[in-house]
């Protein structure tokens, strides 16, 4: 099948996910919820919007700074605005397509700037390695001092649902077949995967040996404690968007410091899961918001107003981006796809 066919599949089939996701949070509000959720965004303070988006741009602008950092460490010496639109088309481009973002700025950067794309390539895995990292970790402190609520809903809401089902699918056996014939459809995907490369292996070898300099890029960065700082100051950041839109509604600025953790980690989850957040951000945060006494209409209020600054700031900066590197650079041949055919 024609790969142009293929990405436009996949993007049509995370957008129905996103847009049934996004149906999900919003089928259970009533006449006098969605009146609610009307007037909680008709009473946005854009104060603290505006504040948020500041804090979204200062996030990507350090991002770029540590980005630097790894390039740094095989010999490059990429100039900032040149990484900092590049982080932005990328963002830009995980909208269109999941996951495509990583590989499309090491894609421009190489293009207009001296990096070879193998090599930034691997230190964005390297950075994304770091990045899952601090989520895990997060991710821990926000089970571990909110247990309590997390535990309740789980239960409460989650659990006993799945129990049934469980106990209604697999009772028959019927389940348990069905979980063998998806199995062994899983292994025979696997193997004709891996049989359809096996050609590419000589190719992908020498590509995997630049990336192997860009995974240890992160160990081999001249100023550690700097690299820690940018990668807090990115996650402050991220966390300071949350806070700040918190204050931008009425119904949430009571919220503290543990509300917004919550949001942060399983919110960036739903940022993963499909491209843009779409549908899944707004879901999970109204969820997460139900945790911390705040009704479903004004949950799914402050998804849509943090989706929607997280959103205008990628497309915009992204936009820009786009537009500026070709007109800042002289435009060079070549670059990465064609770095890859070499």
């Amino acid at each position: 099948m024609n790969k142009n066919i293929i990405n436009i599949l996949k993007f049509v089939f995370f957008l129905s996910i996103g847009l049934l996701l996004l149906w999900l949070a919003s089928k259970s509000l009533d006449a006098e919820q969605w009146q609610s959720m009307k007037q909680s965004l008709k009473g946005v303070n854009y104060t603290f919007v505006a504040l948020s988006i500041i804090a979204g741009v200062l996030s990507h602008l350090i991002r770029a700074l540590r980005w630097q950092q790894m390039i740094n460490t095989f010999g490059y010496k990429p100039k900032l605005y040149n990484t900092f639109f590049s982080v932005m088309i990328g963002y830009l481009a995980n909208y269109v397509f999941l996951r495509m973002g990583e590989v499309m700025r090491c894609g421009f950067l190489a293009r207009y700037d001296e990096p070879p794309a193998d090599k930034l390539l691997g230190s964005v895995i390297a950075e994304r390695v770091v990045d899952l990292i601090i989520l895990i970790a997060l991710f821990s402190i926000t089970v571990l001092t909110q247990y309590q609520r997390l535990s309740d809903y789980f239960f409460n809401n989650i659990w006993s649902g799945l129990s049934a089902k469980f106990i209604e699918l697999f009772g028959n056996g019927f389940g348990i077949k069905l979980l063998l014939i998806f199995a062994l459809g899983c292994l025979a995907f696997l193997a004709y995967r891996l049989l359809k490369r096996y050609h590419f292996v000589q190719r992908l070898k020498q590509f995997g040996l630049g990336m192997k300099d860009g995974l240890l890029s992160v160990k081999n960065v001249n100023n550690v404690p700097l690299f820690i700082i940018y990668t807090a100051g990115i996650w402050l950041m991220y966390f300071l968007m949350v806070l700040l839109v918190f204050y931008s509604l009425e119904a949430t600025s009571h919220l503290g410091l543990s509300a917004a953790l919550a949001v942060l980690v399983f919110g960036s989850f739903g940022i993963i899961a499909v491209q843009g957040g779409i549908g899944a951000y707004h879901l999970i945060v109204q969820q997460v918001l139900l945790l911390f006494a705040i009704d479903a209409a004004t949950g799914l209020a402050f998804g849509w107003v943090s989706w929607g600054v997280q959103t205008l700031l990628i497309i915009v900066f992204g936009t820009i981006s786009f537009i500026a590197l070709p007109l800042l650079n002289k435009k060079s041949e070549g670059g990465f796809f064609s770095s890859l055919q070499t």
